[in-house]
Parts: C-alpha cells; structure tokens; sequence
C-alpha cells in the first residue's frame, strides 16, 4: 500500500511539470495542459512528425472547408487527404488514426497548423485522456459529446448517468447517517414530483399499459380471408416442340393402303370408298 501511494504521489507530481517543448506550435502547449504525462508524449510525437516529415503538396478550399493533400516522409511518401471546416476547425483524415488511437494524427496537426489553430479541437479530446478526467468527467463520456449522439442514445445515456449519480451519492455518503438520511430525503422529493403524475392515471387499464410497449390495440377485429390455392408447379400443359411432336405422330399406327396415321386401318380408309 505504502508503495503504491507513493507511486500514485510521484505520478502527480510529475504531471504537473512541464516538460521541454520539442516545436515552436502552440497546440503542443495546449496538448500538454489537456492530455496526462504519458498521452502528451505520444501526441507531441505527432506534432513534431507533422512539422518535420510532412509536406503539402496540394491544397485547395471552398467556402466552408480546406482540403489538403498530405505527404508523408516516413510512411514512403504516401498522400493523404485531409480536410478542415472553417467554421469550427472539424478535422477529418482518411487514415483513421483517431478512430484507432483516441488523439490525432500529424497529418491532422500539419492541416490544423497550416490554418493557424493554436488548440486542439475539444471535440477530438477524449476525456479519459486528460488530467482532470476525475474531476469534470466520468466514465459515462462528456457533455461535449452529446451533440453526436442520435436521440435514442441520449435517452440512454441519461439514465445510465441517473445511475452513476445515484451511486456516486452512496459512496460519498459512506456510513455517515447524516448523509444517508440527506440522500433518502432527496430521493423521496424527486420520487413524489415524478409520480405526482401518474398516481392520476392509475385507473388505468391493463390494455392500456400495455400499448406503451407494444403499441395500441385496433378498435376492430381484422378477419383474415383464406387466400386462393394457386399452383406452383406448373399449369399442367404445355407447348409441345415439333420435333416432340413429330415424334409422337411417328409412333402412331400408319394405315397399309393410304400410309397415313390418321386413326384408321385399310378397311376404313377413305381410299377404299373412291376405289368403290
């Protein structure tokens, strides 16, 4: 225990030294007052990558972005493509770096330093990476990041913070009964406010609590017709060939007087009548 805390008490302290800028860029300050000691390393790694083995040799715009095609000394001279909105320096790099790693890459601080950001955009700050992650944020995610979410994640979000919250009372109260009797009283102000509502609408039928999950019931009774039989095999006949058809005629009983097969023999043919 004695050994852990003293790690713990070393570690902050050297969190709170600033080391040696390795670039004249002011985002590689602003890196180091966001990110933890050991973070900070391996983005100004990309910083230093983004001013030394990096060059642009394409850059375009329009009125909302700029576009940069990003040559990197150390990956053999690949390009990359990068582009920044104007409006709140949103970067976006098809190396997906950030997607793998949680911080930029050095072709996102090369565009970023060709546009004269002096600061990393918040929204590419991953909160468990920065100093005061204990402090401003919790394991749920930040309030900054709730813009990206669809409407259903915010929902959900929100009630597993409820929970966190909750939680984190509990144990901040610990076995102080003061603080206990504090959260018990909160709970039952916020539990009377929330079912003021629905203590009205207990007559309710069970019908209808249900069609708050599964959706309303109709009205009428829909009766369903017995469908028509239908075939899947075929209709039974079908358009013979001629050759299967001059097959068939072949295998037919041939008349001996006329050499017709037209359903007769030599008694009955009509050749007989003309004879006679």
């Amino acid at each position: 225990m004695d050994k852990q805390r003293l790690k713990n008490a070393e570690d902050d302290k050297r969190s709170d030294q600033i080391p040696f800028t390795d670039t004249s860029m002011s985002i590689e300050v602003d890196a180091f007052k966001l990110y933890t000691l050991e973070l900070y390393y391996l983005v100004r790694e990309e910083i230093k990558a983004a001013c030394y083995h990096t060059s642009m040799p394409d850059i375009t715009r329009d009125n909302e972005h700029r576009y940069f095609k990003v040559k990197d000394d150390l990956l053999h001279d690949k390009i990359f493509e990068v582009s920044v909105r104007l409006s709140d320096n949103y970067v976006q790099c098809n190396c997906k770096f950030f997607f793998q790693r949680g911080y930029l890459c050095k072709h996102a601080f090369a565009a970023l330093h060709q546009c004269g950001v002096k600061q990393i955009p918040r929204e590419f700050v991953k909160p468990r990476w920065t100093k005061n992650a204990l402090k401003r944020h919790s394991f749920l995610g930040s309030s900054q990041v709730d813009a990206l979410f669809e409407k259903r994640d915010k929902k959900k979000l929100k009630r597993t913070r409820a929970w966190f919250e909750f939680h984190n009372c509990m144990n901040h109260a610990e076995e102080d009964e003061e603080k206990l009797d504090s959260v018990i009283t909160g709970l039952q102000t916020i539990a009377s406010s929330i079912t003021k509502d629905s203590d009205n609408n207990m007559d309710q039928g069970n019908a209808e609590r249900v069609d708050k999950f599964i959706g309303p019931i109709p009205d009428t009774e829909i009766s369903v017709q017995i469908p028509h039989v239908s075939r899947n095999k075929g209709s039974g006949s079908r358009i013979k060939s001629s050759r299967e058809i001059a097959i068939e005629a072949g295998k037919r009983r041939t008349c001996s007087r006329c050499k017709l097969a037209a359903g007769h023999n030599a008694r009955s043919c009509p050749l007989n009548k003309e004879c006679t």
